[in-house]
């Protein structure tokens, strides 16, 4: 279990984002995230800025890119979650790292982080955005629990 003091630093605000991904997707994987996404919290889909209907099937959003920008936002225990449909090997979201101000909210990306990964049985990363090797922590689904990435690790043995 990663402890709040461990990874603090990595969510002050600084005008980048904070990326989730999940490795290694296909249909299935991708149908699995986007259901859980959808009953995680209060969603809402768009293409281009307009809100839509709620894709049935995560292959629907993805066959939208890039001729079109869909996007799926989940509002759950004040973090709003932003979930790019780029790869269909890859599931990418994306949150602002000041929703997460302290250990409550820090709780509340650690259940979501872990639902998302339990719903796939996949790692999932937590990380800086853009760079999945600036990673502040992740699930894993073989001990299902989180652990400080390397980023983290390095900060709190300084």
């Amino acid at each position: 279990m990663v402890e709040w003091d461990d990874v603090r630093r990595d969510f002050e605000a600084d005008g980048a984002l904070r990326d989730i991904y999940v490795n290694d997707a296909n249909p299935v994987v991708w149908d699995q995230a986007l259901e859980f996404l959808v009953r995680a919290g209060h969603a809402r889909y768009l293409i281009d800025d307009v809100e839509v209907p709620l894709p049935e099937k995560a292959a629907q959003a993805l066959q939208e890119w890039p001729d079109r920008s869909p996007l799926l936002v989940v509002e759950r225990d004040d973090i709003e979650y932003a979930c790019h449909f780029f790869d269909p090997e890859q599931i990418e979201l994306d949150f602002w790292p000041e929703d997460v101000r302290g250990p409550e909210e820090f709780q509340a990306l650690e259940r979501f982080v872990t639902g998302l990964g339990r719903v796939t049985n996949r790692v999932v990363l937590v990380t800086y955005e853009g760079s999945q090797a600036a990673e502040i922590f992740r699930y894993l689904p073989e001990t299902d629990t989180t652990e400080a990435g390397p980023l983290a690790s390095r900060r709190t043995g300084a």
